[in-house]
């Protein structure tokens, strides 16, 4: 609430990656002024609609993770949270065909994560996309998924948080007056990369460039490469770890 009782209206948040070491804790950044406004402008961001008044809640329609057998647990619709103050990725029980693929996936001594796959998440016609680090973590030395399990309804259907994970791979603006949410690809820094090629413009058949392509069901997309840093688990202390809101139900 204080933000709007300033009169702000647009401000970004961006979490800094550093790197999977424990004890290499990088700050966060909130940011406001014309710098951000003329952000929101810049074609290298992706906007989606802000839905309801209540959150900065999206229509979620999708999720696909390469190589990995499971129903897609948004097919029917989602809602969707961005939240700064939860520490990880928190799904409803529909996904857990998918966690589970990944669990069983994942070695537990963390030698196979490079070849995890890369989530990619429709968020009302867009596609953001979150690699290994995002939702592996580890604990005591051992790898675990970062996955929160959370049983809440919207009126858009099983309710995802997009906490901390997202917010270190996405320079995000939230844009009240337009009752929009921007988002970039970050750098490990948290400067949003404004030239990269966003997810849905590869999905195409036929234009090779310099991308490399993978097939979902039978569509062709190019596969956007991340940093190796990308594809390692991150560090975690699980005392530490903010839940998502406690409600059975979200009103957007």
């Amino acid at each position: 609430l204080l933000l709007p009782t300033m009169g702000i209206d647009i401000f970004s948040m961006c979490l800094e990656r550093g790197t999977v070491k424990r004890g290499d804790r990088r700050p966060g950044w909130l940011a406001m002024g014309p710098k951000v406004q003329a952000l929101a402008n810049n074609p290298g961001f992706t906007s989606v609609p802000v839905v309801g008044e209540e959150h900065w809640g999206m229509k979620m329609s999708g999720v696909q993770a390469e190589g990995l057998n499971f129903a897609d647990p948004c097919s029917q619709g989602c809602g969707a949270i961005v939240d700064s103050g939860t520490s990880f990725i928190a799904v409803p029980p529909n996904a857990k065909p998918l966690t589970d693929a990944i669990e069983n996936k994942l070695n537990m001594n963390c030698s196979n994560v490079k070849d995890l796959p890369v989530l990619r998440l429709q968020l009302d016609g867009a596609v953001v996309e979150l690699p290994p680090m995002a939702y592996i973590l580890t604990i005591g030395g051992f790898c675990h998924t970062a996955f929160m399990k959370m049983d809440s309804m919207s009126q858009f259907g099983p309710v995802w948080i997009l906490g901390m994970p997202f917010l270190r791979f996405h320079y995000t603006i939230f844009d009240r007056s337009s009752k929009k949410l921007h988002f970039a690809r970050s750098t490990p820094a948290c400067e949003p990369i404004l030239d990269a090629p966003k997810p849905a413009e590869a999905e195409v058949a036929g234009n090779a460039s310099a991308h490399h392509f993978v097939s979902v069901g039978s569509r062709l997309y190019a596969k956007r490469v991340f940093a190796p840093d990308d594809y390692e688990p991150m560090d975690a202390d699980s005392n530490e770890a903010l839940p998502p809101p406690a409600s059975k139900s979200f009103v957007f």
